[in-house]
């Protein structure tokens, strides 16, 4: 019996409340280890902008890389696809629309912003200089436990 199956028949074993409880407390972690992943990320990504190792890119390529991350949310998560497109939309045209709720972060993404893209979806991003314009930076998107 290999170790996930033996982990298995011992939850099998537990009261409901004790599955209940093991499973938020496995929620809770794989959460926490998504956070860290993002930090770390966010990191790096940030150390690349600022030793210019980032080229520019264009609106085109930025939207093949984003869709893709897009098309692994709609596949995780279905119902939140249309909310998605309509935030990315509203995003390029008004940051700080109402409807996204934008609001600076704070800890370890203080750099960073974020916006409601529906009730569970966010949006990480960072306001950066390209050129003499202002533009924006997509960090991540995921549900807010996926995210924060």
């Amino acid at each position: 019996m290999t170790s996930f199956a033996t982990t298995l028949d011992a939850a099998d074993r537990l009261t409901l409340e004790e599955q209940e409880e093991l499973a938020d407390t496995l929620r809770r972690r794989i959460a926490e280890k998504r956070r860290a992943e993002l930090v770390a990320a966010v990191k790096n990504s940030r150390i690349e902008f600022a030793r210019g190792d980032c080229k520019p890119v264009s609106v085109g390529a930025i939207m093949k890389q984003f869709l893709r991350a897009a098309r692994r949310l709609a596949k995780r998560h279905p119902t939140m696809a249309d909310d998605f497109q309509a935030a990315l939309e509203l995003l390029a045209e008004d940051a700080h629309h109402p409807a996204l709720r934008t609001h600076k972060l704070k800890g370890k993404l203080a750099k960073s912003w974020a916006c409601s893209a529906g009730y569970d979806l966010r949006i990480v991003f960072q306001f950066v200089r390209h050129g003499a314009h202002e533009a924006i930076l997509l960090e991540a998107v995921g549900t807010h436990d996926e995210v924060y």
